[in-house]
């Protein structure tokens, strides 16, 4: 394992980075994690999904974690190798993987004995038994060592660093579980709503699904790169091997700068006064010699042009953008530049009247407000909502159209010419055997008009296909729904029942024969015919849908007059090595001291920043970096001091070269550092030269010629590198601690149609000598944002806050909706039952609505009469006198009451005292036989 050979940066990383350095590092090996993958896992995947068919799935997910534990051995082992090795082969990670697996499978035992050992204690002691045996593969992998070796190497690592190894270690164990939910989830729905494909049932209803074992699979390289990365950071901290990376550095630039030392000086250019001015300025302190030469600028770039076939200039990448239409203006100058000129032309607006200036000229810098991105935001939202009012207005307009031509009157009573006539349909299969026979016979029926006939020869080509395949037996008591009920093909089933909707429409419905409904079942007897798995066919249409003429809007690398493939060709071939920053520019590392630090490129056209990495990269100059800014000022760190400006046509530009830069003394750092303290205070600082680094220029000049005259203004006194002819500058060098700034107006000149013209390229090459480095880092557009420290931060930088609000709100209410029907029942209450007076009431308003208040007095007469002669003495049967004796009523009143009641009949027409009658009657009659409770 060397080191110095590492293809990623050794450096102290939070887990968050460290989880965005694996995304990054596997979609650029995604070549050999593809075939380490079909080697891996496509068999383990096949072995988990038969074990689940032959066992059920608590066999297949068990089968799944076993084969898991040794199946990402040999990712661990690629990756170690892509990242310490040049070219690895799949072969070469399978043979480490082999030659460890001994001690890997001692090490899974191990791992299983710690875990049931844990879970007697709740698991809570695999805390830290999980955290020792964490990394044990990637120390076998790496150091090929034993198994008592290892076991000591990983708990090493994991106690120097325990809390990153818990989170990595919950992290490989909640990631398979989430990736197959999400997969089961989200897979059924793409099959089932896009695909049309019948979906596998749900994995929370039947315990599993294959397409939860991708998902489950899918991320198992993923999750191995991270957890080796995890590794090598925790080896960083603890090691040392970012600082031993440096070292390495350090004596290699040693060494370079000692061979050129050796080879001689270039040849003098200059005069003996230069020389003498350059001399002086070594005797004060350590120079640094710029190598960029404008002299061969221009050949470098139509080199460039040449060997890179960049198409820009006849080819132009179309619709061109915004960027290259303001580049226009070059388009003339440039040699044989006839296409970019041609579309230049093309979109060439005509030009504003002299009476009124447009209004966006006096806001230069206003396409870098949020107001234009609002504005954006706003019409992307007017556009979905017209587009759901669409989508909601344009099925009720076909179904009102629908119902217009159902209810239009028949075209023969209309006079209009009636369409030919059809076969009358076939009830009967066709007798051929050949499905390609009736698929072919069926398609000239549908192409003669025959529309009827067609569909059911159709239906014959797809049960003749699927009864040689076994998935159907055809006999002629059978119906077409029993057909597609007893199709064993759960592919053709869905298909099969498609063409047999159309084909009773017509022979059962009434329905007319129409040429979509054949068209329709021709594709789907197609498909089954051919055997063609529906998702295939599905992704063979987007296919052949998409090979049109869409190759041409393919962009492709030079094509674009706005790109900076030229800049960057240009400058390797000036000698300066061109890197990717790879990292974000709030996560610079601060400049170490003694070290000379690569530049920092920072395109701020194509790179936003925001409030923290600008004071993060101010605070990184003051340590010594030095940052190359190129864009609006307005947008740089306020610290610098630097505010809009604007030239006067013509917008000619003259640069001068570097040829060397002293480095500031320890007295003078300090004096610096002092002035930018008090720069909040008003007080300016010294000029460069009079205090910190200055430099030496060129006598000569480059002159180049720009579309645009934007220039900058500072409120310090800088060293300006190119300026325009009314004096206003273009580039300049500004000082801040113990670094500098090389600032520029504008981009235009790292743009392929800028640099291309003739004069544009030696003025760029001597506006980036004061830069005084011949390593560069460009920073790519998502660089300027500082990485989130949590995941809700992230979230809500993307803007998703109002969503993670919803989701958390939904979460609550779906945990109480569901934690209230699984809680403690409770008893219901019995249903009241209602009194015995109730249905006497309710029976007596019946009567008296029926109007048979006679039938009810008749009725309780003979109720009354039963009751009181039970409790009458022997020998008696005056039943008034019985009652009034113990009512304690007249005789005369008891007489006319019973009289009135005993000669009520049922059905007999009402006198309309009954109901006064037989409350008295039930008064007095309970008063008498109270008599005998008392």
């Amino acid at each position: 394992m060397d080191l110095m050979r590492a293809r990623v940066a050794l450096r102290e990383r939070p887990l968050l980075d460290v989880l965005d350095l694996t995304l990054r590092f596997c979609t650029q090996h995604a070549w050999a994690y593809a075939k380490m993958s079909v080697v891996v896992l496509v068999p383990a995947f096949a072995a988990s999904w038969a074990a689940a068919r032959l066992g059920g799935w608590w066999l297949g997910w068990a089968a799944t974690i076993f084969f898991t534990c040794f199946a990402g051995v040999p990712f661990v082992a690629l990756a170690s190798r892509l990242v310490f090795a040049d070219a690895v082969s799949t072969r070469e990670a399978l043979g480490i993987a082999l030659r460890s697996l001994p001690g890997v499978i001692a090490v899974r035992i191990l791992q299983l004995v710690a875990l049931s050992a844990s879970a007697l204690v709740l698991g809570l002691a695999w805390f830290w038994l999980g955290t020792i045996l964490l990394f044990v593969v990637e120390v076998l992998v790496l150091e090929q060592g034993g198994v008592g070796a290892t076991l000591g190497r990983a708990q090493r690592l994991a106690n120097a660093h325990f809390g990153d190894a818990v989170l990595a270690m919950l992290l490989l164990a909640g990631g398979p579980v989430c990736a197959a939910m999400l997969a089961d989830v989200a897979g059924r729905e793409i099959l089932q709503g896009i695909l049309e494909v019948k979906p596998p049932a749900s994995m929370f209803r039947v315990g599993g699904s294959w397409v939860a074992l991708v998902g489950w699979w899918s991320v198992l390289p993923l999750l191995q790169t991270a957890r080796f990365f995890v590794y090598l950071d925790i080896r960083t901290r603890t090691e040392g091997w970012d600082i031993q990376t440096r070292f390495a550095g350090i004596a290699a630039r040693a060494e370079a700068e000692r061979q050129e030392k050796a080879l001689g000086a270039p040849p003098m250019r200059r005069g003996i006064a230069g020389a003498l001015a350059i001399l002086a300025i070594l005797s004060v302190a350590s120079p640094a010699h710029a190598v960029l030469d404008p002299g061969r600028a221009q050949s470098d770039v139509d080199a460039a042009i040449h060997d890179g076939d960049y198409t820009f200039c006849r080819e132009p990448r179309t619709p061109l953008s915004g960027q290259a239409r303001d580049l226009c203006a070059n388009a003339t100058a440039i040699p044989d530049c006839a296409g970019f000129a041609a579309e230049c032309a093309k979109t060439a607006a005509p030009p504003p009247s002299s009476s009124s200036t447009p209004w966006w000229r006096w806001f230069p810098h206003l396409a870098s407000l949020p107001g234009v991105v609002a504005t954006i935001a706003q019409v992307v939202l007017w556009a979905l909502v017209g587009a759901l009012v669409l989508a909601i207005l344009i099925p009720v307009v076909r179904a009102i159209a629908r119902m217009r031509r159902e209810d239009r009157p028949d075209e023969k009573k209309e006079g209009r010419a009636p369409l030919p006539a059809e076969q009358p349909f076939v009830f009967a299969l066709p007798t051929t055997t050949d499905e390609e026979a009736l698929l072919a016979r069926a398609n000239e029926l549908a192409r003669a008009g025959q529309f009827a006939a067609a569909l059911q020869h159709y239906l014959a080509a797809s049960l003749r296909a699927l009864d040689k395949r076994g998935a159907v037996r055809i006999a002629r008591d059978r119906t077409n729904g029993e057909y597609v009920r007893a199709c064993a093909d759960p592919n053709a089933k869905p298909v099969l029942r498609d063409i047999v909707r159309e084909v009773d429409r017509v022979q059962f419905g009434g329905e007319a024969a129409t040429m979509e409904a054949a068209t329709r079942a021709a594709q789907r007897a197609m498909a089954i015919v051919r055997a063609v798995p529906v998702m295939l066919l599905a992704v063979l249409l987007a296919g052949a849908l998409g090979c049109g003429g869409a190759a041409k809007s393919i962009p492709r690398a030079g094509d674009d007059p706005a790109g900076g493939e030229v800049f960057l060709d240009v400058l390797r071939r000036q000698g300066v090595t061109v890197l990717p920053l790879r990292t974000s520019l709030a996560s610079l590392p601060m400049p170490k001291a003694g070290e000379r630090e690569a530049a920092v490129v920072v395109d701020l056209t194509k790179t936003d920043l925001d409030d923290d990495t600008r004071d993060h990269l101010a605070a990184w100059v003051k340590e010594g970096g030095v940052l190359v800014l190129a864009g609006n000022p307005f947008e740089w760190p306020k610290q610098f001091g630097a505010t809009m400006a604007s030239a006067k046509a013509p917008y000619d530009v003259t640069a001068k070269r570097l040829l060397a830069r002293s480095a500031p003394s320890d007295d003078e750092e300090e004096g610096e550092e002092a002035e930018d303290d008090d720069d909040d205070a008003g007080t300016s600082s010294a000029a460069p030269g009079s205090g910190g680094s200055s430099g030496v220029y060129a006598r000569t000049t480059e002159k180049g010629q720009l579309v645009e005259g934007y220039a900058l203004g500072f409120k310090k006194a800088v060293e300006r590198v190119a300026t325009f002819p009314d004096g206003m500058t273009y580039a300049a060098v500004l000082a801040h601690g113990k670094g500098f700034v090389l600032g520029i107006a504008s981009d235009e000149l790292m743009r392929n149609a800028g640099i291309a013209r003739p004069g544009n390229a030696a003025a760029m090459v001597a506006i980036f000598s004061s830069a005084d480095r011949l390593e560069m880092r460009m920073a790519d557009a998502e660089d300027g944002m500082s990485p989130p420290g949590t995941p809700v931060a992230a979230l809500l930088r993307a803007g998703l806050g109002t969503g993670l609000v919803h989701a958390l709100v939904a979460t609550l209410v779906l945990f109480f909706a569901v934690g209230i029907r699984l809680a403690r029942p409770k008893p219901s209450a019995p249903p009241r039952r209602r009194a015995f007076a109730e249905h006497v009431e309710a029976v007596g308003a019946l009567y008296a609505r029926t109007r048979n208040a006679p039938h009810a007095l008749a009725a309780y007469a003979r109720f009354a009469d039963g009751r009181l002669r039970a409790r009458m003495p022997r020998g008696t049967s005056d039943v008034a006198a019985f009652v009034a004796s113990r009512a304690r009523i007249p005789v005369e009143v008891a007489q006319r009451l019973w009289t009135r009641a005993v000669q009520a009949k049922a059905g007999a027409p009402p006198l309309g005292d009954e109901m006064t009658v037989l409350h008295e009657l039930s008064a007095v009659v309970s008063a008498a036989m109270a008599q005998d409770r008392a």
